[in-house]
């Protein structure tokens, strides 16, 4: 998976406000000149970045913060599911897998979700383990092309 190549027109100050507003996390600086000067998502590894509020949006038609209020609604069929406050999908791989910044640490690693295989532990611990110790190593390791869509299993 090669990413988009098109930027989506950039992020004003008010998405970004609007987004921070939502998700209820402020954006590391990094991110914010991300979105407000190279584009609103439609670029980056796999399918490529989500927009903010505008922008690029997944398959679904919803942009990163409609699908963080998605993912934080409660599942009655699943009472052991729990949408990890401060997880914002950002990069979307295929198969419902994504790439999250956990906005919790002014680091904002990056975090994999991936559904398919949460079965492996008990409830949902096996849908998310650790792919960067910051998203600056992250957003540098897909411009030198090391970023690849790999599985904790290898």
């Amino acid at each position: 998976m090669g990413g988009r190549v098109a930027p989506e027109p950039v992020a004003s100050a008010a998405e970004v406000a609007e987004f921070e507003a939502r998700v209820g996390r402020p954006l590391p600086p990094l991110w914010r000149r991300v979105y407000s000067e190279v584009g609103n998502g439609g670029f980056g590894p796999g399918y490529g970045l989500l927009g903010l509020v505008t922008g690029a949006r997944t398959d679904e038609g919803k942009s990163a913060a409609e699908f963080v209020e998605l993912l934080q609604q409660s599942d009655p069929d699943d009472p052991g599911w729990a949408w990890p406050d401060g997880l914002v999908p950002v990069c979307h791989w295929g198969c419902a897998v994504y790439s999250c910044l956990d906005l919790r640490s002014a680091a904002a690693p990056v975090v994999r979700f991936d559904p398919n295989g949460h079965g492996t532990q008990e409830g949902w611990d096996g849908a998310w383990w650790a792919e960067a110790e910051t998203s600056g190593a992250w957003l540098r390791a897909w411009a030198e092309g090391r970023l690849a869509f790999e599985s904790p299993a290898g």
